[in-house]
């Protein structure tokens, strides 16, 4: 009968030969279907199972290669939701809770003894190197035109005024330059869902992205990109302007507990 199975051909010893042909015969069996049985015992294959063709094969691995790449998208995206609910987290529980030394001077400035002077350190101070008798005349007067109109609280404190010139450009920038914000934070200070943040990384070019980043930036700041990978994060460029730092670092101040809190 033409079959379109492939053909094996071989010599063997005399000894293999005669094993054989005592196989074939206690098995009422061909040379063909013995060889073929001895073949399926010693490769463990069922011949009674359908048998997949090599393009069926094929098919399957291609398709196991498609599920392969859809884990890894699905893990990718898994990781950068634990990435945003971390930042959340820190934003909305933070560790610990600084001290404010200018709290500590307005308890100080309202002390009794600051806000209301005694009487007799009003009359020495107003009426001293008067005559006597202009002095007890106006006391009276004196005193009250001396009381305080409006406490020491009125007056507004006066806190050092940051600096101006290169070293305060050179300070904020080193400052800035030493943290970093990851890719999370930056799509929220830019107001952009992170899965549109990385979606515009991996299809533009890193110039392109970069110019993407400052046109959404509020304020226009120049960034770059370090590290790889996972790792990576984002620090403002050398060239960034003193206006752009300040209002960054103002930005950090109230989202984060990162530089100058």
């Amino acid at each position: 009968m033409p079959t379109e199975n492939p053909k094996i051909s071989a010599y063997v010893p005399q000894i293999i030969y005669d094993r054989f042909k005592q196989f074939q015969e206690e098995r009422s069996l061909s040379m063909s279907q013995a060889a073929i049985e001895l073949f399926a015992e010693y490769f463990g294959i069922d011949l009674s199972a359908p048998q997949r063709s090599t393009g069926s094969l094929l098919s399957r691995l291609n398709t196991l290669e498609t599920d392969l790449a859809g884990l890894k998208e699905a893990y990718v995206l898994l990781a950068q939701r634990v990435d945003s609910i971390q930042s959340i987290s820190e934003l909305l529980n933070p560790t610990f809770v600084h001290s404010k030394p200018e709290s500590r001077l307005l308890s100080e400035l309202t002390n009794k003894d600051v806000l209301e002077p005694s009487e007799s350190f009003i009359k020495s101070e107003s009426l001293d190197g008067l005559p006597d008798e202009l002095q007890e005349k106006d006391s009276s007067k004196t005193i009250i035109d001396s009381e305080p109109t409006g406490g020491l609280l009125e007056k507004p404190l006066q806190l050092p005024l940051i600096e101006e010139g290169e070293n305060c450009v050179s300070k904020l920038l080193s400052e800035l330059r030493g943290g970093s914000l990851t890719a999370t934070l930056l799509s929220i200070r830019l107001g952009v869902h992170q899965n549109s943040f990385s979606r515009h990384k991996n299809q533009s070019s890193p110039e392109d992205f970069l110019s993407w980043i400052q046109d959404k930036d509020p304020d226009r700041v120049k960034w770059e990109i370090i590290g790889e990978g996972r790792t990576q994060a984002y620090i403002p460029t050398e060239d960034t302007s003193l206006e752009a730092l300040k209002a960054l670092k103002n930005w950090i101040r109230a989202n984060t507990l990162g530089p100058g809190k």
